[in-house]
């Protein structure tokens, strides 16, 4: 009985369960919420924040963000940080960074709790980059062909300029 109430204490977070947290400190690499009176460091879940922008970005709408929530996916450790989906105002704060193209997903695992949402939102940002490269492909096998016209075109004058000064010597030589 005794090291079953020490495990709820050391582990107050159940999975997937949401809990109501208070912004306390955000930088690089840092995130800290308040959880009833005990500041709590968390990391986002299953995403890899990408450069400085990115985190400037996230803590500035941790610190607006009129209400802030966690949840820990079934499937991680209840380790130190605490890695969590981070809500702000009701949104997924991992999903916003991945379709703005400031985070990668670390693992693609389908029995996360929001794998594919997030998988989603960082489709959208690669199809669009897809996209813009299907565009560039395009135009380069647009101008691939005016360029093989074009040699061809002086491979030809060439051709007619050997063979008129040829023509041209023979007629010298018989007059």
């Amino acid at each position: 009985m005794i090291k079953l109430l020490w495990l709820f204490v050391l582990f107050s977070f159940q999975h997937g369960i949401s809990y109501d947290v208070h912004y306390v400190h955000c930088d690089i690499d840092e995130i800290a919420v308040r959880y009833e009176e005990e500041v709590v460091d968390v990391e986002l879940f299953n995403i890899e924040i990408k450069e400085k922008a990115g985190w400037k970005k996230t803590c500035h709408r941790l610190q607006e963000a009129k209400k802030l929530r966690i949840e820990v996916d079934p499937s991680s450790k209840l380790d130190d940080p605490l890695p969590v989906y981070l809500f702000y105002d009701d949104e997924l704060l991992q999903e916003s960074l991945l379709r703005e193209d400031l985070a990668y997903i670390k693992i693609k695992n389908p029995e996360y709790t929001y794998a594919k949402q997030m998988e989603k939102a960082a489709q959208k940002h690669t199809s669009v980059m897809a996209q813009e490269k299907k565009k560039e492909n395009e135009e380069t096998a647009i101008v691939a062909p005016l360029y093989l016209l074009a040699a061809f075109g002086l491979w030809c004058l060439l051709l007619l300029y050997v063979l008129r000064c040829k023509y041209k010597q023979k007629s010298i030589g018989k007059s």
